[in-house]
Protein backbone atom coordinates (compact mmCIF):
# COMPACT_ATOMS: atom_id res chain seq x y z
CA UNK A 1 0.00 0.00 0.00
CA UNK A 2 1.43 3.51 -0.96
CA UNK A 3 0.72 6.52 0.70
CA UNK A 4 2.64 10.08 -0.62
CA UNK A 5 3.07 13.70 0.63
CA UNK A 6 1.30 16.13 -0.93
CA UNK A 7 4.16 18.69 -0.52
CA UNK A 8 7.09 17.74 -3.07
CA UNK A 9 9.45 20.20 -1.57
CA UNK A 10 11.68 20.08 1.42
CA UNK A 11 13.10 16.80 3.36
CA UNK A 12 11.35 13.90 4.80
CA UNK A 13 10.88 11.51 7.43
CA UNK A 14 7.69 8.52 7.49
CA UNK A 15 7.10 7.56 11.08
CA UNK A 16 5.63 4.95 12.89
CA UNK A 17 2.47 6.51 14.82
CA UNK A 18 2.38 3.14 16.44
CA UNK A 19 5.72 3.11 17.86
CA UNK A 20 5.70 6.36 19.60
CA UNK A 21 6.60 7.80 15.89
CA UNK A 22 9.38 6.03 15.78
CA UNK A 23 11.93 7.32 12.71
CA UNK A 24 11.23 4.30 9.85
CA UNK A 25 14.77 3.47 8.36
CA UNK A 26 15.14 4.78 5.43
CA UNK A 27 11.82 5.95 4.76
CA UNK A 28 13.05 9.78 3.14
CA UNK A 29 11.11 9.95 0.09
CA UNK A 30 7.96 11.59 -0.53
CA UNK A 31 5.97 8.19 -1.13
CA UNK A 32 6.06 5.53 1.23
CA UNK A 33 4.96 1.07 0.55
CA UNK A 34 4.11 0.02 3.43
CA UNK A 35 4.80 -3.50 3.76
CA UNK A 36 3.01 -4.57 7.10
CA UNK A 37 -0.41 -3.02 8.36
CA UNK A 38 -0.21 0.13 10.99
CA UNK A 39 -0.38 3.57 11.07
CA UNK A 40 1.78 6.05 9.75
CA UNK A 41 2.58 9.50 9.53
CA UNK A 42 5.34 11.64 7.70
CA UNK A 43 7.39 14.41 9.45
CA UNK A 44 8.34 17.37 6.72
CA UNK A 45 11.04 19.74 6.80
CA UNK A 46 11.19 23.24 4.85
CA UNK A 47 12.51 26.52 4.90
CA UNK A 48 13.71 26.06 8.68
CA UNK A 49 10.17 24.71 9.61
CA UNK A 50 8.77 21.32 10.86
CA UNK A 51 5.56 19.81 10.50
CA UNK A 52 4.14 16.15 10.96
CA UNK A 53 1.30 14.88 9.20
CA UNK A 54 -2.23 13.03 10.81
CA UNK A 55 -1.75 9.24 11.12
CA UNK A 56 -2.82 7.34 8.09
CA UNK A 57 -3.79 3.71 9.46
CA UNK A 58 -2.72 0.94 6.57
CA UNK A 59 -4.86 -2.34 6.76
CA UNK A 60 -4.94 -3.95 3.61
CA UNK A 61 -1.41 -5.22 2.98
CA UNK A 62 -1.63 -8.64 1.99
CA UNK A 63 0.43 -11.25 3.69
CA UNK A 64 -0.63 -13.88 1.46
CA UNK A 65 2.40 -13.10 -1.07
CA UNK A 66 3.93 -15.64 0.94
CA UNK A 67 3.50 -19.62 -1.01
CA UNK A 68 6.09 -21.13 1.14
CA UNK A 69 4.66 -21.08 3.72
CA UNK A 70 5.25 -20.03 7.78
CA UNK A 71 7.60 -22.15 8.50
CA UNK A 72 10.24 -20.17 6.06
CA UNK A 73 12.34 -17.74 7.77
CA UNK A 74 14.58 -15.43 7.29
CA UNK A 75 17.01 -13.68 9.73
CA UNK A 76 18.69 -11.96 11.46
CA UNK A 77 16.38 -9.36 10.67
CA UNK A 78 17.46 -6.16 10.88
CA UNK A 79 20.95 -7.47 9.73
CA UNK A 80 24.39 -5.73 9.62
CA UNK A 81 25.19 -7.55 5.68
CA UNK A 82 24.16 -11.03 5.31
CA UNK A 83 20.98 -13.03 6.42
CA UNK A 84 20.50 -16.73 6.49
CA UNK A 85 17.69 -18.87 5.42
CA UNK A 86 17.71 -22.49 6.82
CA UNK A 87 15.72 -24.86 4.30
CA UNK A 88 16.77 -27.00 1.70
CA UNK A 89 15.46 -25.86 -1.96
CA UNK A 90 16.32 -26.51 -5.32
CA UNK A 91 16.50 -24.28 -8.20
CA UNK A 92 15.77 -21.12 -5.82
CA UNK A 93 15.97 -17.39 -7.33
CA UNK A 94 16.81 -14.51 -4.91
CA UNK A 95 16.51 -10.90 -6.26
CA UNK A 96 17.55 -8.49 -3.40
CA UNK A 97 15.81 -4.76 -4.13
CA UNK A 98 15.90 -1.28 -2.84
CA UNK A 99 12.71 0.43 -2.37
CA UNK A 100 13.27 2.71 -5.50
CA UNK A 101 12.97 -0.72 -6.74
CA UNK A 102 16.63 -0.76 -8.11
CA UNK A 103 18.07 -4.53 -8.17
CA UNK A 104 21.20 -4.31 -5.75
CA UNK A 105 22.11 -8.04 -5.82
CA UNK A 106 20.79 -11.83 -7.41
CA UNK A 107 21.66 -15.46 -6.35
CA UNK A 108 20.53 -18.40 -7.83
CA UNK A 109 21.06 -21.68 -5.64
CA UNK A 110 20.47 -25.13 -7.74
CA UNK A 111 20.40 -27.01 -4.82
CA UNK A 112 21.73 -25.48 -0.65
CA UNK A 113 20.34 -26.76 2.92
CA UNK A 114 21.26 -23.54 3.56
CA UNK A 115 21.44 -19.91 2.55
CA UNK A 116 23.69 -16.99 3.29
CA UNK A 117 23.81 -13.33 1.06
CA UNK A 118 24.68 -10.29 1.71
CA UNK A 119 22.27 -7.95 1.16
CA UNK A 120 24.45 -5.19 -0.68
CA UNK A 121 23.89 -1.30 -0.52
CA UNK A 122 23.71 1.74 1.90
CA UNK A 123 21.39 0.83 5.07
CA UNK A 124 17.90 0.87 4.49
CA UNK A 125 14.82 -1.28 4.15
CA UNK A 126 15.57 -3.65 1.25
CA UNK A 127 12.47 -5.93 -0.62
CA UNK A 128 13.89 -10.00 -1.23
CA UNK A 129 11.69 -12.20 -3.53
CA UNK A 130 12.45 -15.21 -3.16
CA UNK A 131 11.04 -18.30 -6.18
CA UNK A 132 11.19 -21.11 -7.58
CA UNK A 133 9.32 -22.60 -10.62
CA UNK A 134 6.02 -23.54 -8.02
CA UNK A 135 6.45 -20.95 -5.20
CA UNK A 136 7.55 -17.48 -4.42
CA UNK A 137 7.60 -14.94 -1.79
CA UNK A 138 8.19 -11.66 -0.75
CA UNK A 139 10.02 -10.51 2.19
CA UNK A 140 11.11 -6.89 4.25
CA UNK A 141 14.62 -7.00 5.51
CA UNK A 142 16.50 -3.55 7.34
CA UNK A 143 19.86 -3.35 7.23
CA UNK A 144 21.65 -1.21 10.16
Amino acid sequence: MNISASNWDGSYQWLDCNNAYEEILGETYPDFSAFENGSYAVKISENGCVDTSACVEINTVDLSSNKFGASFSLYPNPTSCSVNIDRTYNDLNIIVRNLLGQITNREYYHSAKELDFTIKGEPGIYLIEIMNDQESTLLKVVKK
